[in-house]
C-alpha cells in the first residue's frame, strides 16, 4: 500500500516533526536514558476520519473522546493488566504483556465506543480502529521506542471501523474463536516499508455487527469500501492447472492492497464465505465486506483467458465485468499487465 497521507492516521514517534526552528538530531533522545530493551504487547487506536468528526460537531466530539479516553485509562487498561502511555487528542497507545490481554482490551474499547454511538446520527457518531504488534521496545517517563512501535502505528490504518488488525507476532498467541474470530488479510503494503507486512483480522461478531446496525444509514462515502477477492474457478486447460487460481487470487490481492481507497480481504479468508455457502446477509456479516470479486480462468491452446465481475454484496448486482487474455507467467510477473488491468477495473 503507497503511503498514507490520511490526516487521522496516529503518528508514530519517529514520524513527529521537530519543535518550530529545531532539525532533529541525535541527541534529541538520550539513549543512555531509556530501558533496556523488552518484549511488549502494542496497542494503537484512533478515531476514523477524526479530522471530520471534529470539524462536524467539535464540543461533542471532544467531550466524547475524553470520557471514552478516561473509562480506558481508569478501567479497561488496568483490568487486562495494561497501561496507557499516552494520547493524542485522536488516538491513544497501550501496552500489555501478553496478546491475548491486548486483544480482550481491543474489544472492549470497541465495544465501548460503539455503546456510545446510541442515540447519536452517523456523522456525529466514533468509531476505532485498532493495531496491535508484539515486539521489543525501549522507553523513558514518557513514552515507547522503536521500530515495534512504529509497525504498530502503520498496521491500525489497515483497520475499518471496529476493526482490529494484529501481526503474526500477536496473531501467534491468539486462539481462534476463543480470543475472536481471525482472518487472514495477507499481505499489505504500509507506509515507509518497502516490503508487504502480512496482518490479520481479529473479529468480535457482536460489536461488528452492533456497528454496522449503527452506520447502515451512512452515506456510501463514509468509509474506504472492502472488496473480498473470491477464490476462481478454473476450466478448459486450467482444471490440470487448479493451483493457477490461488495464485491469481494471491497476486490480485497484492496488486490491490496498494491502492489506497481500498481494504482488501484476502483470499484465504474469502475461501470460506463462497457465495454458495452463505447468503448475501451471513457474507456481509462475516467479512463486513461491500464489494465480492468473483471470476473464472479458462485454459485456450497455451493461453489464459480470464473471466472476472466485481458484484455489489448488499444488493446483488454486477458492478463491472470483462475478460482478459494472457500468458500463465503473466500472473506472477511484476509489471504484469493482466493485474494491472484487474486492479484498474476493480477499483474504479
Amino acid at each position: 500500500m503507497p503511503p498514507n497521507n490520511n490526516p487521522d492516521t496516529l503518528p508514530a514517534a519517529a514520524d513527529l516533526p521537530p519543535p518550530s526552528g529545531q532539525s532533529r538530531q541525535s541527541h534529541d533522545i538520550e539513549l543512555d536514558a531509556l530501558s533496556a530493551r523488552e518484549q511488549r504487547v502494542v496497542l494503537v487506536c484512533d478515531v476514523v476520519e477524526s479530522v471530520r468528526w471534529m470539524e462536524h460537531d467539535e464540543d461533542n466530539a471532544i467531550a466524547r473522546w475524553s470520557q471514552f479516553a478516561a473509562k480506558v485509562r481508569a478501567s479497561i487498561a488496568p483490568e487486562h493488566q495494561g497501561r496507557v502511555v499516552k494520547s493524542t487528542g485522536d488516538g491513544l497507545m497501550l501496552e500489555f504483556e501478553s496478546a491475548p490481554q491486548a486483544v480482550a482490551a481491543a474489544n472492549a474499547m470497541q465495544k465501548l465506543s460503539t455503546e456510545g454511538n446510541s442515540g447519536f446520527e452517523p456523522e456525529r457518531q466514533m468509531h476505532l480502529r485498532i493495531g496491535i504488534h508484539q515486539a521489543q521496545v525501549r522507553r523513558d517517563a514518557h513514552d515507547l521506542y522503536g521500530h515495534g512501535v512504529n509497525l504498530a502505528a502503520r498496521i491500525s490504518t489497515l483497520a475499518g471501523p471496529g476493526e482490529i488488525i494484529v501481526t503474526p507476532e500477536v496473531r501467534d498467541h491468539l486462539t481462534d474463536s476463543l480470543d475472536g474470530d481471525i482472518e487472514d488479510m495477507g499481505e499489505c503494503y504500509l507506509k515507509h516499508l518497502s516490503e508487504p507486512q502480512r496482518v490479520y483480522r481479529v473479529c468480535n461478531t457482536a460489536t461488528i455487527l452492533q456497528l454496522q446496525s449503527n452506520t447502515q444509514t451512512a452515506t456510501a462515502n463514509s468509509f474506504w469500501p472492502t472488496v473480498a477477492i473470491m477464490p476462481f474457478t478454473v476450466a478448459g486447460e486450467c482444471t490440470s492447472q487448479p493451483w493457477l487460481s490461488d495464485v491469481l487470487s494471491d497476486a490480485l490481492v497484492t496488486c490491490l492492497s496498494t491502492v489506497t481507497v481500498l481494504r482488501v480481504l484476502s483470499r484465504l479468508s474469502a475461501k470460506a464465505l463462497q457465495r454458495g455457502s452463505y447468503t448475501p446477509d451471513l457474507l456481509r456479516a462475516k467479512s463486513t465486506s461491500n464489494y465480492a470479486v468473483d471470476g473464472r480462468l479458462v485454459g485456450v491452446n497455451g493461453r489464459l483467458i480470464v473471466y472476472v465481475e466485481l458484484q455489489d454484496i448488499n444488493d446483488g448486482s454486477i458492478c463491472w465485468a470483462d475478460q482478459f487474455a494472457a500468458d500463465a507467467q503473466d500472473i506472477v510477473a511484476r509489471d504484469s499487465q493482466l493485474l494491472q488491468r484487474l486492479s484498474a477495473g476493480i477499483s474504479t
